[in-house]
């Protein structure tokens, strides 16, 4: 038991942490919001009865599931992310799956981009410049593990994420251009629903080149 609540514990300090390095850089209405869910935080981390404990995170989720729709949409996939151990380890969820953004580039940007929630923030616009691909080998090496045998173990979510590394050979990922498309084939429709994104071929799509399409096809 001791050794389930220092986990619990451990965790509920991380995700703290990881919320006030947030709440430290906005400035935004955002700030109170996440303000107050580290503090709920903060005060369920002290409880070292399980019973009690996991009751008052149940309530703290339920908070956030409602707080979500209120965060800056610069920080809503962030957060997601952040919290997901927490919702993971009480098996709850969330129905949202996506959200919008706005994708800056060096010389324009990319208003309601929809990107999926819990896809990390370097994979939100592809064109993931050379020099990062180190840093990222480190955060994401399950990305970079990859080949035609283990594929079907990713979840859409990280899918989406290998999708935008471009040419995998070229960064020692075992896998090829055809053998990502024929996965895409087989899966794209089922994951594009977990993902929360639209299915239909006329919806409008994002090209991060040139801009908005009316259609896929």
């Amino acid at each position: 038991m001791d050794n389930e609540i220092d986990f619990c514990r451990q965790m509920l300090l991380e995700i703290i942490d990881k919320l006030a390095s947030i709440e430290q850089t906005t400035k935004s209405a955002t700030k109170k919001t996440i303000y107050t869910l580290i503090a709920e935080l903060e005060e369920a981390s002290t409880i070292n009865i399980d019973f009690f404990r996991t009751k008052q995170l149940v309530q703290i989720v339920r908070l956030y599931k409602e707080w979500i729709h209120e965060f800056d949409l610069n920080f809503k996939a962030n957060i997601a992310i952040i919290m997901r151990p927490l919702l993971d380890s009480l098996q709850e969820d969330i129905t949202v799956k996506s959200c919008e953004t706005k994708l800056v580039f060096k010389n324009r940007q990319l208003s309601n981009v929809l990107i999926p929630l819990y896809v990390h923030e370097p994979f939100h616009k592809g064109m993931i410049p050379s020099q990062q691909i180190s840093s990222l080998k480190i955060k994401f090496p399950y990305l970079f593990k990859v080949n035609t045998e283990n594929l079907a173990n990713l979840s859409a979510f990280e899918l989406f994420e290998l999708s935008q590394l471009g040419n995998h050979k070229s960064l020692g990922i075992d896998l090829s251009a055809t053998d990502l498309n024929i996965h895409w084939q087989l899966v794209g429709l089922d994951f594009l629903k977990e993902l929360d994104y639209p299915t239909d071929l006329q919806y409008p799509y994002v090209n991060i080149h040139k801009g908005y399409f009316s259609h896929i096809a």
